[in-house]
């Protein structure tokens, strides 16, 4: 079931669907947008078409969520290469470890014909 949301932008009323329950994250939305529609509207003056505003106000929100992919895509790459130097620290380990108990063997094996 899908409710309606009335939000006021730029001055102007429109009203969207949304899903039941998202109804407060949408008008949380429309208020974000709402917001940076008059920043640049107060940056841009009185005599700049509306049109023209929107445009603004769209490349401004499309920038930011760049610059967050942008970031998460860099804290991904830096997980990974933290979880590739463990990797690698755990596979030395792992090898120095083999090493070690093939060498316990061998001495075990030795003690065992010299007793």
């Amino acid at each position: 079931m899908s409710n309606k949301v009335t939000l006021t932008l730029n001055g102007r009323a429109f009203t969207v669907a949304c899903d039941e329950g998202q109804e407060k994250r949408v008008q949380y939305l429309g208020q974000y947008i709402d917001q940076k529609l008059r920043d640049v509207a107060r940056s841009t003056g009185p005599n700049t078409a509306e049109s023209y505003q929107w445009l603004l106000t769209s490349m401004m929100l499309a920038d930011e969520l760049l610059t967050a992919r942008e970031k998460l895509d860099t804290v991904a790459m830096d997980t990974k290469q933290v979880d590739t130097k463990t990797q690698r620290q755990n596979d030395i380990d792992l090898a120095a470890v083999q090493q070690i108990a093939s060498r316990i063997e061998e001495l075990a094996e030795k003690l065992k014909v010299a007793g």
